[in-house]
């Protein structure tokens, strides 16, 4: 059997041969500058030897030459000190000098490791996670089990607590749901509650309890048996969805986090670009200062690490540039530098970076670090960006995300639907059953948007009981089946209040990006098409057509 290399592994063991391959010339090179320099002393060619010496400090041990780092190091920080005084000393000049042949004549000992470490993030998952219940009321079941599978859930019914019992030995699931009045005795649940915990004991299977009543001792007993939850029937489908989610949380992983690396050390950057990548993110690398704008906006990063030392302009420099855009405002920037003196970093965090990491750093330390800072940047964003109901994007997020992804279309030519969607007569229900009850028909909506949408869609809350999706590389036929089986899946779905239940449906309007010019057209093409479907009778779904005026209905698909 042939064993095939990882294509990361593989491209990251070029780039070290890469390295060591030029690895002669450079130090040649270093070599010829400083004996041009300790002839005459030149302010912008120290500089550049600054430069060289700087990179190969921190580029040594990432490719496995930790001495030449070190050496380098060393060079480096006298040099440092001659620049900063314009001017070489004797004693200065001689000790570079030494440091400088010595770095000539040294051979690479390169640090062969048995293996790279490279922690991943959780993979992304798409599947149906898998819940048991044990329920001897069928009706009961099949309600429950039809409905949460609009949400994600596929649900294994159990009408005897032995075959219960069994499937869980036999099977670890998500969650279970027990029915605690299955027995009809109140005693005897509780301490089948209790058996069932014991056997998925070590593994903490989740336990939600539903009963008949909502008594406080009832409720008591079942935590102190086991449970995590507790629920009383009738069942509200959306409180349990929320829940499932709760107990059953991070089985699904976010969008890849996005490290932009900027530095004029190309097979540096593209080292480090890589590690991340095997690691589960998405690394950009830019070398020339100029092209970071454009970058950014293409790329969207949740981090940018920056290398200080810059050929064309320093790193606080280009950092605050950045922040000149207000949009680039909430991202964090990381100084990447073997310069180790303190106050030179505050000096630089106080201008315009977030962070420093000092070289060299081995691959699991930049793993570690770069995750940390980009999954905290995610999170405050997000934070920011997310509607606190339903926890879609706001308004603004989506419509900043519609101008990011019109621009990425013409570059690219995919293209992309944009669906505008709204609740039908939900005036009526927050006056019949009040703006609580509508509040939970807002959030059931909102999860069952986001749960159907794929890893690069945006769902957003537009405004009140309007919503707004992107889904990205779609074409109308597409979109159009992906809105009625929604449509269709949501209108089956009963909300209760005060003994009462009833149902809601939504209408919907959609528009493909190439058929109009900019995000302005798009958005108010969409947004005629729901109109259209308002008024067209509503629960239905309509799309604009280039070929035609205004929006075609869709054909309807029983």
């Amino acid at each position: 059997m042939i064993e095939r290399k990882d294509p990361v592994l593989k491209a990251l063991e070029h780039l070290k041969h890469s390295y060591l391959g030029e690895l002669p010339g450079r130090l040649a090179y270093i070599s010829e500058m400083w004996s041009e320099l300790s002839d005459k002393w030149d302010l912008e060619q120290a500089y550049e030897l600054l430069s060289y010496l700087h990179n190969l400090a921190g580029s040594g041990q990432t490719f496995g030459c930790g001495d030449l780092g070190t050496v380098a190091k060393e060079a480096e920080s006298v040099l440092l000190e001659c620049i900063k005084r314009n001017h070489m000393n004797t004693v200065s000049g001689h000790e570079i000098d030494c440091i400088i042949k010595t770095l000539k004549n040294c051979k690479p000992v390169i640090i062969h490791e048995s293996g790279i470490y490279l922690p991943s993030l959780p993979a992304l998952s798409q599947a149906n996670k898998e819940i048991f219940i044990l329920e001897d009321n069928k009706f009961l079941a099949r309600t429950l089990s039809h409905s949460l599978l609009s949400y994600g859930y596929n649900l294994h019914t159990y009408n005897t607590v032995e075959g219960f019992q069994s499937a869980v030995s036999a099977k670890l699931p998500d969650a279970v749901i027990v029915d605690i009045q299955f027995c009809k005795n109140q005693d005897m649940d509780i301490h089948r509650i209790r058996e069932l915990k014991q056997v998925a004991a070590d593994l903490t299977v989740p336990a939600l309890v539903l009963g008949n009543n909502s008594d406080f001792s009832l409720k008591l007993a079942a935590k102190r048996a086991g449970a995590d939850a507790f629920q009383t029937k009738p069942v509200e489908i959306d409180i349990l969805v929320s829940d499932l989610d709760r107990l059953t949380a991070g089985g699904h992983a976010s969008e890849e986090l996005r490290v932009l690396f900027i530095d004029h050390d190309q097979e540096f950057a593209n080292h480090n670009a890589l590690l991340i990548e095997k690691a589960g993110m998405k690394g950009k690398v830019v070398t020339k200062p100029g092209k970071v704008g454009d970058a950014i906006g293409e790329f969207n990063p949740d981090l940018i690490v920056m290398e200080l030392f810059l050929p064309e302009c320093n790193g606080r420099e280009l950092a605050d540039i950045i922040r000149f855009y207000p949009h680039y405002l909430h991202i964090p920037v990381v100084f990447l530098s073997t310069e180790p003196q303190i106050m030179l970093q505050l000096s630089q965090l106080k201008m315009a970076g977030d962070d420093f990491l000092i070289k060299p750093l081995t691959d699991t330390e930049l793993l570690n670090a770069v995750r940390f800072r980009a999954m905290r940047s995610r999170q405050i964003s997000e934070m920011m960006s997310l509607d606190h109901l339903t926890g879609l994007l706001k308004h603004t997020a989506i419509k900043d995300r519609l101008k990011f992804e019109m621009s990425r279309a013409v570059r690219s030519g995919i293209h992309f639907s944009l669906v505008m969607l709204d609740l039908d007569y939900f005036r009526a229900i927050n006056e019949s059953y009040g703006h609580v009850v509508g509040d939970r028909v807002i959030r059931s909506l909102g999860r069952l948007l986001r749960q159907r949408v794929r890893t690069g869609d945006a769902v957003a809350r537009y405004g009140g009981e309007e919503f707004a999706i992107i889904l990205y590389d779609c074409i109308l036929f597409n979109a159009e089946a992906v809105m009625e089986k929604l449509l269709l899946d949501f209108s089956q779905q009963y909300f209760s209040d005060r003994g009462a239940s009833f149902n809601v449906t939504f209408s919907c309007g959609i528009c493909y990006s190439a058929d109009v010019k900019n995000p302005e057209e798009l958005l108010e093409a969409a947004e005629g098409a729901l109109r259209l479907a308002k008024t067209s009778g509503r629960n239905q779904v309509q799309v604009y057509r280039k070929s035609t005026i205004g929006a075609t209905p869709s054909p309807k698909r029983i």
